[in-house]
């Protein structure tokens, strides 16, 4: 087997990330890209205090969840953040008590595929979740159904299971990965959502997101 035939094979999900924190609060912008290359994007607003770097890794907190939830286990996830990629990566030590905790949430959260990796990139490379993160601070509803907007109320160190509020209505990320796991189209899945099987676990917790 090729190194090309090998890659193909296991299935690579892509994730890029992005936090910010302004005046106006703390957001997140997350892509998660499946392997046949449909698209579940979110914007995610913050109910609490964060800094840039805390932000961003709520970012990839959130990204890395939906992606276990998915069924992904090849991750390569993308971030522009420098301090997080390199800290995750072991190239810079973790220094002050949260980013300990977000450091060790990561790590953890990193053991439950069977290969994941994170690779830094150019802002410039990372525009689309940046003008994400960016749409989760100036609205209170988002028109584009292809993009859904959420809330966190809690940090992930304050709370690991990270309850996050669905702010927007279907179609959203869930039909997406519904749709990649039973091998149909979104527009498909959409017209079938009526007639779900309800034992399905993303239909029994319209508001548990991640």
């Amino acid at each position: 087997m090729t190194a090309e035939e090998g890659e193909h094979k296991q299935q690579w999900w892509k994730l890029f990330v992005d936090g910010s924190s302004t005046l106006q609060g703390s957001e997140a912008g997350v892509i998660l890209e499946m392997p046949q290359g449909d698209k579940i994007q979110y914007a995610l607003r913050f109910s609490f205090d964060a800094s840039n770097n805390e932000a961003e890794y709520e970012a990839l907190l959130a990204g890395g969840r939906l992606a276990q939830t998915a069924g992904a286990k090849y991750l390569r996830a993308y971030s522009d953040s420098q301090l997080v990629v390199n800290q995750v990566n072991g190239d810079y030590e973790a220094k002050g008590e949260k980013m300990i905790q977000y450091l060790n949430l990561i790590r953890t959260l990193c053991q439950k595929f069977e290969k994941f990796e994170l690779q830094r990139v150019p802002r410039s490379n990372n525009e689309e979740a940046d003008q994400l993160a960016k749409l989760a601070s100036s609205l209170t509803t988002v028109q584009n159904r292809k993009i859904t907007l959420l809330t966190q109320d809690r940090s992930g160190i304050e709370d690991p299971a990270n309850e996050i509020l669905v702010n927007t209505s279907k179609p959203c990320w869930k039909d997406v990965i519904e749709a990649y796991l039973t091998r149909v189209t979104p527009s498909r899945q959409k017209r079938s959502q009526d007639n779900t099987d309800k034992s399905n676990p993303l239909h029994n917790d319209k508001r548990r997101v991640i």
